[in-house]
């Protein structure tokens, strides 16, 4: 109820199985391929790939883009998906 039909929610699971998250120590930190990168999603964990039309709607003509929707395996909540463009 309220004026903006918010819900909230408290996920206990979520402070104490959350996997611990990457150190970062400076904004022009090398990129590392062996620690948690998006380039790593298992084909499994891809529900769905989205395309975009192939002029992007703009009209330039430029090469269709692809969204995938994919498996959070470290999820909020049940059904929680990650759009990645």
């Amino acid at each position: 109820p309220g004026p903006m039909s918010l819900v909230a929610q408290l996920n206990v699971q979520r402070g104490t199985e959350r996997r611990p998250p990457q150190a970062v120590r400076s904004l022009r930190q090398p990129f590392d391929p062996r620690a948690f990168n998006f380039t790593r999603i298992r084909p499994g964990e891809v529900l769905l790939r989205l395309r975009r039309a192939a002029d992007g709607g703009g009209g330039g003509g430029a090469a269709p883009d692809h969204l995938l929707v994919a498996i959070n395996v470290s999820p909020l909540e049940r059904g929680h998906v990650l759009l990645l463009p």
